[in-house]
């Protein structure tokens, strides 16, 4: 019945079926044309207003569907031409009405078209007739907007409808099948009632709608498929009589609905009446959509509003949402409880400062963002509020908008400031405290100084016998009450957390020597048996800090020879754990003394704390020793801890961590040796590359030559005893390296220094016919770090052999100092001119007369400005610089001379009573080589000495 009645109601059909808000198109393949239909949907989607136009399918996909969506599109167009199935698509396509990219389905069905208007072919084309329904709840997934492109796009589409328009021939429009397909592929159920509400025609989605079999039925209206009663308590069957003579009435009206199922099952759906007339008659196209789905996401979607809703009124946070000009439209309870804002305030009359709120408009302008900016606010009753503020710009509905947190930091602020003032004071006094140690430092320091030294030149002389004791006893009280102030100067960096560690390779078993040496004595005095033994297994070749390790051991055994009077002293060491970087050492000192009791020993590793605090105490000490060494072993990565019972003795054990060496023996730590190269070649760039690995290596180049003359003049400055080593790297070894060597060999010095060849193709051949094979290296081309580190390594363990030889000399000789001592110096620096600067007298007879002794030469300046006069007047090898002068400091001085070019390799040494932390750095940041503090270390001053004289 249905098929006889399309003719009938065609124009109907398509007219009814675009203002339901679905959009007719017509695909034909002859062309690649597509043709759309209705013009309300038109003007929706493309901006024209006209009932129907055609365009080119290409056009249609460059204009209207989304780039990325188009190959999809495509696909599905070439897949139904060839299969005959159902054309179905889900893209984007352009929404001219709000100039955005709207989600879409797209339905279609193909049928062939024997129209004998098909001009190009006259036969047998495929046509696809659909329609497009715009997804609910999926737009605007993409705004893609571009001003000059839209109205390019604007113009093309205006022109195809114009055409589209005037030549469009929809030759099949008129058909029984294609009008079924029309009616048929709309994705929401279709009916035609009367306006009695009678259904005389529906489509197939309507049938599975409803659950009926047939399209038509006289028996049939909309109550059928109804409960008896609407949501709003109306009764069906009065309320839908009531809404199709309104849709006669007005012509078209939407509404929601409650349809029944025959299982009972109610729908939720919006139906679009639309009124129609023929002939005489009125005829009411209703369309059914099913909006179960859209009812439980707008349930989702309320229920996550209430939520948000609750969250946002019950958080601690202030929360606001102002328009472009300022105007709070939303606000929390929270913020009007804490700040006073309502709806309708500005914003901006609760800004403590407004060059702040102009700043934060404008860079809101500028980045779109404000993460997290302190700003100052009031309250309604003025009370001031230090504030974050998180800004950016949302989508009020519809309107632009700005979203603003703040966050109130007003308590977090005020304890910041506490803190700070409380740091600031906590510093101030740390300083005081320091500046205080400093100068007590130095005045002690420097009378220290004096007495260790005219006793040790005094022992130097001689003396009788009485006199002898009389001065090594006041050497001996000298050196405790140094202790003692070196005790106080550690405590105080260790407090300031300013103590550092150092880290290089040493000898186990120097350490061990070294501790002997120096508690021997006082074990001898008391008759105690001293011993000292290394478990199996442990490394006697570590890497650390020997000179704290050796600290901590002097002071626990110079602890237990304190306090025991008869017995032994042991020390042990054995291995705790061991991996191939480090290992964990165990020492133990176990005395067979007076034993500490339970009580004591809570108190042992306080500071200025004493087993015997009284006035009739037996031992002295500044209490400091013990709670030195825990910080010490701290740092270390170890523990102490002490095991005693009164009268049987006490054992000190503390365990530290160590590196181990990665190979090779080391016999003492001479990481500082000092090596000299001299670079002979013809390619300049060559020579800058090997300096600078060189210098990275903390080698001193001492100078470069590229030509002959050159090298033979610094041959003639009698500077070569300054040279380890000679590297030679020459493009042209016969014309421009063997005038150098020869220049070199003709000298036939007593120390040859190292002569290092690179690589060369005629090298061999070189050195054979030139009768070169005495200390010679050979290193290839490209020279690389490692090689020359290997050449330095070389240099250095020759220097090492004359040094540990040296040392082993002066050991056989013995430990007790006679009055003929006289420090192992290299001969080629006895006889140096060095500048002593001290201001103070007695401190400038003790380091001359000492200097002097060993053979220098040495002037006194007793300031720094009269420093800088004698050195631009005389040749100095070295200068001995205190820091605490009149006039002009040590570094103040020290900074001008290093100003000057010509004194740039003078090596300058900091001799002074300035021994804080931070003071050496001090000294080597003005331009000083090295720091010696006071009182003076003879063998240390004189070690120096040799690391940096190279006499001229």
């Amino acid at each position: 019945m249905i098929r006889s009645r399309f003719q009938e109601i065609d124009d109907i059909c398509i007219d009814t079926l675009c203002e339901s808000g679905i959009l007719l198109w017509n695909y034909t393949e002859s062309g690649r044309e597509i043709t759309f239909f209705g013009r309300r949907n038109i003007e929706l989607f493309f901006g024209s207003s006209v009932n129907r136009f055609t365009m080119s399918w290409n056009d249609f996909l460059d204009l209207s569907v989304h780039s990325a969506d188009r190959s999809d599109i495509e696909q599905e167009l070439v897949r139904v031409l060839h299969s005959s199935n159902d054309f179905t698509a889900v893209v984007r396509i352009k929404y001219s009405e709000k100039d955005q990219w709207e989600w879409v389905k797209i339905f279609g069905k193909l049928t062939p078209n024997n129209s004998a208007t098909d001009s190009v072919t006259n036969s047998a084309t495929k046509n696809i007739w659909g329609t497009i329904r715009i997804l609910p709840f999926v737009t605007n997934i993409h705004n893609i907007h571009d001003n000059q492109n839209q109205n390019q796009n604007q113009n093309t589409t205006n022109s195809l409808t114009a055409n589209g328009v005037e030549i469009s021939k929809i030759a099949a429009l008129n058909t029984d099948d294609q009008l079924k397909i029309i009616f048929d592929t709309v994705p929401m159920s279709c009916v035609f009632v009367n306006p009695d509400g009678l259904i005389w025609a529906c489509n197939t989605t309507a049938l599975q709608f409803f659950g009926i079999n047939e399209r038509t039925n006289s028996s049939l209206n909309l109550v059928n498929f109804s409960p008896k009663f609407q949501s709003n308590g109306r009764r069906s069957e009065e309320l839908i009589t009531e809404k199709i003579e309104e849709s006669i009435k007005k012509g078209r009206i939407v509404f929601d609905w409650i349809h029944q199922k025959n299982d009972g099952e109610q729908i939720p759906t919006k139906i679009t009446l639309v009124r129609f007339k023929q002939g005489e008659q009125y005829i009411v196209a209703g369309y059914i959509q099913d909006i179960r789905e859209l009812k439980q996401i707008q349930g989702e979607r309320d229920q996550e509003r209430v939520l948000l809703r609750n969250i946002l009124n019950c958080s601690p946070v202030c929360f606001v949402i102002v328009d472009t000009k300022g105007c709070v439209n939303f606000v929390t309870p929270f913020t009007t409880d804490f700040l006073g804002i309502n709806v309708g305030d500005t914003l901006s009359d609760y800004f403590i400062d407004q060059k702040i709120r102009e700043w934060l408009k404008k860079e809101l302008e500028q980045n779109g963002l404000i993460n997290w900016h302190p700003i100052a606010m009031k309250t309604q009753n003025e009370i001031a509020k230090e504030m974050l503020a998180n800004m950016f710009f949302i989508d009020y509905y519809g309107t632009k908008a700005i979203m603003v947190w703040l966050i109130d930091v007003t308590e977090i602020r005020h304890a910041e400031r506490e803190l700070r003032l409380a740091r600031d004071a906590a510093e101030a006094s740390v300083r005081t405290k320091s500046e205080f140690l400093a100068n007590m430092s130095h005045e002690i320091r420097t009378p220290m100084n004096a007495i260790l030294g005219m006793a040790g030149l005094a022992l130097r002389t001689e003396l009788t016998p009485k006199q002898r004791e009389y001065i090594e006893a006041a050497e001996q009280s000298a050196r405790l009450l140094l202790r003692i102030i070196n005790d106080i100067l550690d405590f105080s960096k260790i407090e300031a957390g300013r103590m550092m560690m150092e880290y290089h390779e040493f000898s186990l078993s120097e350490v061990i020597d070294d501790l002997d040496a120096l508690v021997a004595e006082s074990a001898n005095k008391k008759h105690l048996a001293l011993s000292f033994e290394l478990a199996k297994g442990v490394p006697i070749h570590l890497m650390g800090d020997s000179v704290r390790l050796r600290q901590v051991l002097v002071n626990l055994v110079g602890n237990a020879i304190k306090f025991t009077s008869e017995g032994s002293i042991n020390v042990f060491i054995d291995v705790v754990e061991q991996d191939g970087l480090s290992v964990l050492l165990r020492f133990s000192v176990r005395d067979s003394g007076i034993g500490i009791t339970p009580e004591q020993m809570r108190l042992l590793f306080r500071p200025f704390t004493q087993a015997d605090a009284s006035t009739t105490r037996k031992y002295g000490g500044t209490g400091l020793g013990l709670a030195i060494s825990k910080s010490i072993v701290g740092m270390m990565k170890g523990e102490i801890k002490c095991e005693s019972q009164p009268g049987h003795g006490t054992t000190f054990i503390f365990t530290a961590r160590f590196g181990l060496p990665l190979e090779g023996e080391v016999l003492e730590d001479f990481s500082e040796i000092r090596t000299d190269a001299l670079l002979l070649g013809d390619r300049h760039d060559s020579l800058s590359a090997i300096r600078n690995y060189l210098e990275l290596l903390k080698c001193k180049v001492v100078a470069q030559y590229e030509t002959p003359n050159d090298f033979e003049v610094f041959l003639n400055s009698n500077r070569m005893d300054e040279i380890d080593f000679i590297i030679f790297d020459f493009d042209h070894l016969e014309r421009n390296g063997l005038p150098m060597y020869t220049a070199l060999r003709d000298r036939n010095f007593v120390n040859m220094p190292l002569l290092v060849f690179s690589n060369h193709p005629d090298l061999d051949r070189f050195l054979k016919e030139k009768k070169i094979s005495n200390s010679i290296q050979q290193i290839q081309k490209p020279i690389v770090v490692s090689d020359l580190f290997n050449i330095l390594m070389l240099v250095t363990s020759e220097k090492k052999k004359v040094m540990i030889e040296a040392k082993k000399k002066s050991r056989s000789q013995g430990e007790k100092r006679q009055s003929s001592v006289s420090f192992l110096l290299p001969e080629s620096i006895r006889g140096a001119k060095i500048l002593l600067a001290e201001d103070n007298r007695i401190n400038q007879m003790v380091a001359t007369e000492m200097l002097k002794m060993e053979g220098f030469n040495v002037d006194v300046a007793s300031n720094g400005r009269i420093a800088l006069e004698m050195i631009q007047n005389n040749h100095y090898d070295l200068v001995l610089m205190d820091i605490q002068m009149p006039e002009m400091d040590g570094l103040e001085a020290t900074k001008i001379i290093r100003s000057d070019p010509r004194f740039s390799n003078l090596p300058i040494l900091a001799m002074t009573a300035h021994a804080m932390t931070g003071d050496r750095e001090l000294s080597i940041e003005a331009g000083m080589n090295d720091h010696i503090t006071k009182p003076i270390d003879q063998a240390l001053l004189f070690n120096t000495l040799a690391k940096w004289i190279r006499k001229s």
